[in-house]
């Protein structure tokens, strides 16, 4: 029905009072949408935490859950407002599907202004839960055409808490597997929107025990795609994860990335930052300090545990770059 009235609006009114009319569209579902995102997870949250820790029942917390990832679901149907007015003049707002190379160059309109979007950056790859991707789909996501800021996203989070896997023996590719505590929610919602259009389904939740305490958590797993089998045959040698050649890491590592391994193993200490990669090789723990030093010009130190310390006297230097991609909430890593 609203597209029906769209398209017999647009067919007898001015380009001047469509431009019009597109604009104020977006504006007032994008006030509506974060108002209602808003308050939704700040109520779920609260209810979530309050319910949880009064109650540990499974039945209860199966009834949370599964409340929680209605609102979620429902976020989903209503926060993709852009749909509605995909219409084919060029001045209309659009959504490009995660194959849709013909749409380089088009014009969008966004928050009243016209620019043009290049095909690949943050909004116009759209997403494509619960569909199955054919063959060609998936193959034609190798290195050379994934979008800069989503492959940058992903080093930052294989440097910190992403891995990668295989889904069964007999599978082709690689996926991405990434996952938070619930108390870093709000990074964890924002990696998740930012990988969504590899993704075929929602993020979900789950419990672990961690010296008899409970702990909940919330993962996501991306389809297994050809980029990510290249990705894992740099980051992994017999199942272990390693970092790739100076050369290689040298330009993997660009300043979202370094965000992204920031806000993922980063942790504040005596006006400095640890980078915690305990679990890499001392080899290639000076690696990573070689290209902190070379190509940010940020005072590294080792630290015991294989851990990197960069110094009070580069934080102005290290917040100047990775502040623009970090998330709100998890910018007390940075001591702000």
């Amino acid at each position: 029905m609203i597209m029906i009235l769209l398209s017999l609006l647009f067919n007898v009114v001015s380009s001047e009072l469509q431009n019009s009319i597109i604009s104020s569209l977006i504006i007032l579902l994008q006030g509506v949408d974060w108002i209602f995102m808003i308050t939704v997870l700040g109520c779920g949250s609260t209810v979530f935490i309050l319910i949880v820790s009064m109650l540990r029942t499974g039945r209860v917390f199966n009834i949370i859950l599964f409340t929680l990832l209605a609102f979620f679901l429902f976020l989903l149907l209503i926060s993709d407002y852009a749909s509605i007015i995909n219409i084919a003049n060029e001045s209309a707002y659009t959504i490009c599907s995660p194959l849709e190379h013909e749409n380089v160059g088009r014009a969008l309109k966004v928050g009243g202004s016209m620019a043009l979007v290049v095909w690949g950056t943050i909004g116009t790859l759209g997403t494509s839960f619960n569909q199955r991707w054919s063959a060609a789909e998936r193959s034609s996501w190798t290195m050379g055409n994934v979008p800069s800021y989503l492959l940058d996203v992903i080093i930052g989070l294989m440097l910190s808490d992403g891995h990668l896997s295989f889904a069964n023996p007999r599978s082709i590719n690689a996926r991405l597997e990434f996952g938070q505590s619930t108390k870093h929610f709000s990074y964890f919602f924002h990696v998740f929107w930012l990988c969504a259009p590899l993704c075929q389904s929602m993020f979900y939740f789950g419990t672990s025990l961690r010296n008899t305490t409970v702990c909940y958590s919330m993962k996501f797993n991306t389809r297994s795609l050809p980029f990510l089998t290249e990705l894992s045959n740099l980051f992994y040698v017999d199942g272990v994860k390693v970092i790739p050649s100076f050369d290689i890491m040298y330009n993997l590592l660009t300043p979202i990335a370094l965000a992204h391994w920031a806000q993922g193993d980063g942790a504040w200490d005596h006006n400095g930052i640890i980078l915690c990669t305990d679990s890499f090789t001392q080899a290639d723990v000076i690696k990573l300090i070689d290209i902190l030093k070379i190509r940010y010009d940020l005072d590294c130190t080792l630290r015991k545990s294989n851990r990197i310390y960069i110094t009070a006297s580069s934080m102005p230097r290290l917040r100047s770059i990775v502040l623009p991609y970090m998330d709100t909430s998890i910018v007390y890593k940075l001591g702000l």
